[in-house]
């Protein structure tokens, strides 16, 4: 009995150390405060988990988002409306559609100037709405204030031409092609751009001058002359050529427009119709 009585006692007082042990750690630690990593079995015991607990799902972060309602940039602001201008005059659009679309992109394009009245996106889209609305006279005054805002720009008086291109406005169309050679003297599309304008015009000196800064003469020549037979001037388109020939006799692009020129012109192929077919019966 008392050896049985002594293993009791002995067992008793392990578990009580036991508790009591546990029992000072935990008043250690301030109310509130979660053990650390590795100091529990976690979540059932599986695990090193930070609370009681199921873990908890990862944090995804997302990037930050603009405030709502805030203005959108004038750079956005035009990019939208040449996207919308762009739909507006594509096909399968009925007059509804397009009339709602080419509103939405004015007023885009005149809030992008109402923030920034300097901005060349929002300026160049609102003259090219214009213009192809068709009316030139708004886009060219349009162009000619974004001008006098951004001095320096040479694409927007190359726009400009385009538009007196588009419609056979040949005069204006070379004074623009001027301001824009002006302030990009080496440019050669503004040069041979000019060139053509000017051909158009009947101003041959200019053309001429325009085309020789960015060409050789037989080059320029054939230029000129391809530029007049395109126009339905054959005769001056001709003498082009032949100056060109007698500049350079190798020149082959020259040599080979005045062979078509002088070529007989081939009749066109008929095509015999089949007989009509009568349907035979029987009596």
């Amino acid at each position: 009995m008392d050896g049985r009585l002594l293993r009791l006692v002995l067992l008793a007082g392990l578990t009580c150390g036991a508790v009591g042990c546990r029992t000072a750690k935990d008043q250690k630690m301030p109310a509130g405060t979660l053990p650390k990593s590795g100091e529990h079995a976690g979540w059932m015991g599986r695990g090193n988990a930070q609370q009681f607990g199921p873990p908890k799902e990862e944090v995804v972060e997302r990037a930050p988002r603009g405030k709502p309602g805030q203005a959108l940039k004038p750079e956005t602001e035009a990019a939208f409306a040449d996207t919308e201008v762009e739909a507006a005059f594509s096909e399968g659009r009925t007059a509804v559609e397009s009339d709602s679309l080419v509103d939405s992109a004015r007023q885009r394009y005149q809030k992008a100037l109402k923030a920034d009245p300097k901005n060349v996106a929002a300026l160049a889209g609102l003259a090219r709405l214009y213009s192809k609305i068709g009316d030139r006279e708004r886009a060219a005054q349009i162009y000619t204030e974004a001008l006098k805002l951004n001095p320096k720009n040479h694409e927007l008086a190359f726009k400009m031409a385009g538009m007196y291109a588009k419609g056979e406005e040949w005069q204006p169309a070379c004074d623009a092609c001027k301001i824009a050679i002006t302030i990009d003297p080496e440019n050669r599309t503004y040069h041979k751009t000019l060139g053509y304008c000017a051909a158009r015009a009947g101003q041959w000196d200019v053309a001429f001058e325009a085309l020789m800064r960015i060409m050789p003469e037989p080059e320029a020549r054939y230029f000129l002359g391809r530029v007049l037979i395109d126009a339905d001037r054959v005769p001056e388109g001709r003498q082009q050529l032949d100056m060109a020939l007698r500049k350079d006799p190798q020149h082959a692009a020259s040599a080979e427009l005045l062979a078509e020129l002088d070529a007989p012109m081939t009749p066109p192929t008929v095509i015999p119709q089949p007989a009509p077919i009568h349907q035979a019966g029987f009596r």
